[in-house]
């Protein structure tokens, strides 16, 4: 059955009385639009069997003729739900809408989510069917820009979606075949990027950079027979770090026109990353091939999945992302392909253990034969310390470095460490395990905050239930300080005190923990603390070795060399990443047991021992692919 017919029979199967004037898809859901004010309140007992009979989420919608003004909408919203706190109203026209923030969701929703009473209230009274939203703690530019974007291209992303779901039902092949081919992050760590190919499809699994590495070695490798841009249906993030989302702009720069899907949080951290990243570039004279006009391309054409829903992403693939425990909005990828074809995981990057931001991976599936994972912490001897004393290593280090009246930086990856050690600090200063200080929280860390507390719904259970509710969110304590720019940073650097600094980039590669290291490096009162991985070739790695003298690179391509007196701790486990423990028990525990698994995103000596040891102790074939080999899967 075709788009085109899936449509009619849509229609079909409603009652005249419904006066549909239009269908259409939005990605895999369809929108119906009815002259039928009456009908549009009443449609979800019509729709709940049509959805059930052909597997197809459907919605109804009222006809732009019935809509009132946005002027006037506002209006009678604002007398409508005036109590809950609107703070902003976003009108998405061409698909009936009206995105509508608020401080009290409940208050509309209701405490269990339904909240029909005042949602159909809106949408009696107006029209235009609301979507109610949760208003960020904390202010994000990042968040408004992209409903901005998805706003001011009403008609552009209304056309988008239809022809992403007339692809998604266009009639195709029954697969004979599926395979992988590895783009990026094989044995490295870096550039992730993997197309899994059948007959019918084209589905890329993130596309990275190198932020460790220049020239082409930075970038997935394109330039290949496998990769077709113009035949590239989608493409599917794991999560926002740049060494899995980082390329993604350059795609809509040469031509792609297809989605990305990804978690909700991932579309903001995504975009906020990419743009800080060509900043930084634009800042430091490196090059980046793409533009902020290519990053806005990206959100256009960006579809956010809910998690642990299936969603039909081509005609012989169906997606469907779990929790990852590894950042905000990380995903395990599961993809399933034909009809009971073959099942394949893509973990991305995952923790299978502890945390105080996240609730360990998800490992049990219906079916799986075939696993893609990562391999970071892969080696036999990568094994983290627990928990709980590496946080008493981490605040034993502050402590020493408070004793002596010195600075300590923290080096963080924007999104995810840094919240991470945040928390940490936030309840060793409010149990009273570590002395009031300042701590300064500089780069992008802040920006990336306001998005974590936008969807406590992705946290830790504990940091969910706290802001739920209503207790305080320890992401937001008064004790951790932003620093606003350049000035601010001179200033600390000038004071004679005692305090932490928390900083991107977390690989000392650019932004403004490289300045902070700069003025810090040769006092030997203060310390420099790693809490993630420093991949080879960063500053970060070099500094880690500890060497006498440390040699920096400036922007007009000069070197410095400077004493490296400071103390430079590592503690390792913090990692977002599972150690070679947590990736077997991972394995171990995955329910059904896979077949097959191919490791990648680690260095070479870590994905081989790590295949090696699947092979001998669980009896599963396992290799290291190559970059560029292609692997039949079935």
């Amino acid at each position: 059955m075709s788009g085109t017919d899936i449509l009619k029979q849509v229609e079909a199967s409603l009652p005249s009385k419904a006066e549909v004037t239009e269908s259409r898809f939005e990605g895999a859901s369809v929108a119906v639009f009815s002259k039928n004010l009456k009908f549009v309140m009443e449609a979800p007992e019509y729709l709940r069997e049509v959805a059930k009979n052909m597997k197809l989420r459907v919605e109804a919608r009222a006809d732009k003729s019935l809509l009132v003004t946005p002027e006037e909408a506002q209006e009678k919203i604002s007398r409508l739900i005036g109590e809950a706190g609107i703070t902003d109203i976003f009108f998405d026209t061409h698909r009936s809408r009206v995105i509508v923030e608020v401080e009290k969701p409940s208050l509309v929703l209701g405490p269990r989510g339904t909240g029909y009473g005042k949602v159909n209230e809106i949408k009696e009274k107006t029209g235009w069917t609301p979507v109610i939203q949760r208003k960020p703690p904390l202010k994000s530019d990042i968040i408004t820009t992209i409903r901005k974007i998805l706003t001011k291209n009403s008609k552009d992303r209304a056309d988008f979606l239809h022809k992403v779901g007339m692809r998604i039902y266009a009639e195709g092949k029954e697969p004979k075949w599926i395979r992988a081919s590895f783009l990026g992050a094989s044995r490295e760590v870096g550039r992730s990027a993997v197309l899994v190919q059948t007959p019918e499809s084209r589905v890329l699994l993130d596309c990275g950079i190198n932020v460790a590495a220049s020239g082409e070695d930075a970038f997935p490798v394109l330039d290949t027979p496998e990769f077709r841009i113009d035949r590239l249906d989608a493409v599917v993030l794991s999560h926002a770090h740049l060494d899995h989302c980082g390329f993604v702009p350059f795609l809509y720069k040469y031509g792609f026109e297809g989605p990305v899907y990804c978690s909700r949080p991932t579309l903001p951290l995504s975009t906020l990353l990419q743009l800080d990243a060509l900043e930084v570039a634009q800042r430091e004279g490196k090059t980046i091939p793409y533009s902020s006009k290519d990053i806005e391309a990206a959100v256009l054409h960006t579809i956010a999945t809910p998690e642990e829903e299936v969603t039909n992403i081509t005609p012989d693939v169906r997606l469907t992302l779990y929790n990852a425990g590894h950042m905000l909005g990380s995903n395990i990828v599961h993809l399933h392909v034909g009809e009971g074809f073959y099942n394949l995981v893509y973990t991305g990057d995952f923790k299978y253990g502890p945390s105080r931001l996240h609730d360990p991976a998800h490992n049990q599936f219906l079916r799986v034969e075939g696993v893609i994972m990562e391999s970071t912490y892969g080696g036999r001897d990568n094994l983290q310390v627990s928990r709980a004393d590496a946080e008493d290593q981490l605040l034993d280090a502050v402590k020493e470095v408070a004793g002596k009246g010195g600075k300590m930086l923290i080096p963080v990856l924007g999104a995810g460490r840094a919240q991470e050690v945040m928390l940490i600090i936030e309840a060793a200063v409010r149990e009273g395990r570590l002395p009031e200080m300042p701590i300064y929280v500089d780069g992008i860390v802040w920006d990336a905050t306001a998005i974590y507390t936008t969807y406590p719904e992705f946290l830790h259970k504990s940091i969910r239930r706290a802001v739920f509710s209503h207790e305080a969110n320890p992401l937001l304590n008064p004790i951790f300080r932003r620093v606003g720019g350049q000035k601010e940073r001179e200033e600390m650097m000038a004071k004679d005190e005692s305090c932490i600094i928390m900083a991107t980039s977390g690989m000392l590669t650019g932004g403004p923990s490289v300045f902070y290291f700069s003025h810090m490096a040769t006092n030997p009162n203060n310390a420099v603390a790693f809490v993630n991985y420093q991949a080879e070739g960063t500053l970060g790695r070099r500094v880690m070795r500890q060497p006498k003298d440390i040699i920096l690179s400036t922007r007009n391509s000069a070197r410095a060399v400077m004493p490296l007196n400071a103390k430079i701790y590592s503690v390792q486990g913090f990692s977002g990443h599972s150690d070679h423990k947590q990736i077997m028990a991972y394995l171990n525990n995955m329910t059904p047991r896979p077949n097959n698994v191919m490791v990648v995103h680690g260095e070479a000596s870590k994905a081989l021992e790590l295949a090696t040891k699947i092979r001998t102790t669980m009896r599963i074939h396992a290799k290291a692919p190559l970059l560029l080999e292609a692997i039949r899967l079935k």
